[in-house]
C-alpha cells in the first residue's frame, strides 16, 4: 500500500493545482505546469482500477462496475449540493428557448458538466467504460495508436484552433460537439490518459529506468514551455488545456511518481480532501469571483483571494463531512468522497 500512499499524496498536491487553475492565479508565471493536474488525475485513477483488475481479473466486472457506481453517486451527491450555483451559471443554456436549453443540459450531463468543472467525473466514467470492453480484446498497441490520435485532435482543438480554416473540418465540429461536447473536456481526451494508465499498471513501462523518466520529464517540460509561448503568441486558442508536449511530460512523471515508496499515517485523509475539492472548487470560485469584483478591481488580489478562500473552504468542508458523516442519519455524506 506504500506506492498507493504517494498516490494520495499527489492527487492532494493536484487538487491545489486544480484550484490555481480556475482561480487564474499567476497564468503568466504558473501556466503551463499547473496542466499536469487533470492527466495525471486521470492516470491514478485509471492504474488503480486496472491494478486492482489485473490483481483479481474473474472479478473484473464487478470491480468496474463498483468503480463507476461510485463516481455516478459522487456526481449526484455534488449536482444536489451545488445545484444553486449550476441553476444560476447555466442559465445561459436556455437563453435560444426551453427545448434547445433542455437538450443542452442532456448533453452535458452525459458527455460534460453540469455544475461547473465536473466533466472529468463523466469523461472518467466514459473512458473507462470505452477502456473495459475493449481491453477484452487484444488490441493493446492499436489502442493506444488510436488514443495518441485522439489526443492530437484535442490538441488542435484547445490550442491550434485558429490555424484551421478548412470550412468542411471546422462544420464537422461544430456538429459534433452539438451532439456530444468538446473533446478537451470530455471522454475522448480521458480516453488517451487512462490508456497511459492503464499501460502502467499492464507493465508496459516496466522496462523503462527512472532515469529515463527524469531525462524525459526534464526535455518535455522545456518543449512544453516553449509550446506553450508558441501558442500564446498565436492569440486565438480555444482553450489552454492540451499540448502536444504534455503527454510525454506528464507520462514521465508518472512514472518518476509510481516509483517513489513511502508511507503516509494520513494517506486515505489526503485522498478523501482531493476528492471533496475537485467537484466543489469551481463552484466556490465561480461565487467568490462574482462577490469579489463587486469591491475589488485588482485582478492579481483577486485571484490569490479566491484561492486562498477556495482551499480554505474545501478544507473545512471536508473536515465537517468527515465528522457528520459518522452519524447515521448524515451517513449519505459519504457520497462526497
Amino acid at each position: 500500500m506504500k506506492k498507493y500512499d504517494v498516490l494520495d499524496l499527489t492527487k492532494y498536491i493536484l487538487s491545489f493545482f486544480i484550484v490555481a487553475i480556475h482561480s487564474e492565479i499567476f497564468p503568466m508565471i504558473l501556466y503551463p505546469w499547473l496542466r499536469i493536474a487533470v492527466p495525471v488525475y486521470f492516470m491514478i485513477s485509471s492504474y488503480l482500477l486496472f491494478s486492482r483488475i489485473n490483481a483479481d481479473p474473474e472479478h473484473r466486472a464487478a470491480i468496474v462496475k463498483k468503480f463507476v457506481i461510485r463516481l455516478v453517486k459522487l456526481y449526484l451527491f455534488w449536482s444536489v449540493v451545488l445545484l444553486p450555483v449550476t441553476v444560476y451559471a447555466r442559465r445561459g443554456w436556455f437563453s435560444d428557448g426551453i427545448f434547445k436549453g433542455m437538450i443542452h443540459t442532456v448533453s452535458n450531463l452525459l458527455f460534460s458538466s453540469t455544475f461547473i468543472a465536473s466533466w472529468f467525473i463523466t469523461a472518467t466514467i466514459g473512458a473507462v467504460l470505452i477502456l473495459y470492453f475493449i481491453s477484452k480484446k487484444k488490441v493493446g498497441v492499436i489502442l493506444c495508436a488510436v488514443t495518441c490520435i485522439i489526443y492530437i485532435v484535442c490538441c488542435v482543438r484547445s490550442s491550434y484552433y485558429s490555424l484551421i480554416k478548412n470550412e468542411t473540418v471546422l462544420s464537422a465540429v461544430k456538429i459534433y460537439e452539438y451532439i456530444f461536447a468538446s473533446p478537451v473536456f470530455s471522454f475522448p481526451v480521458a480516453l488517451f490518459w487512462m490508456t497511459a494508465g492503464k499501460a502502467f499498471a499492464d507493465g508496459r513501462f516496466s522496462g523503462v529506468k527512472f532515469p529515463v523518466h527524469i531525462v524525459t520529464a526534464v526535455v518535455s517540460a522545456v518543449c512544453l514551455f516553449i509550446e506553450w509561448r508558441y501558442v500564446f503568441n498565436l492569440n486565438g486558442s480555444y482553450s489552454n488545456d492540451c499540448y502536444f508536449f504534455l503527454a510525454p511530460l506528464c507520462v514521465s512523471l508518472f512514472g518518476i511518481i509510481i516509483g517513489i515508496d513511502i508511507s503516509l499515517k494520513n494517506a486515505r485523509a489526503l485522498r478523501q480532501i482531493s476528492t471533496v475539492t475537485y467537484p466543489l472548487h469551481a463552484s466556490l470560485v465561480y461565487v467568490f469571483r462574482f462577490v469579489l469584483r463587486k469591491f475589488i478591481s485588482d485582478d492579481v488580489l483577486i485571484a490569490v483571494l479566491i484561492f486562498v478562500f477556495a482551499v480554505i473552504c474545501c478544507h473545512i468542508v471536508y473536515l465537517l463531512i468527515s465528522r457528520f458523516e459518522k452519524v447515521r442519519r448524515l451517513s449519505f455524506l459519504k457520497y462526497a468522497h
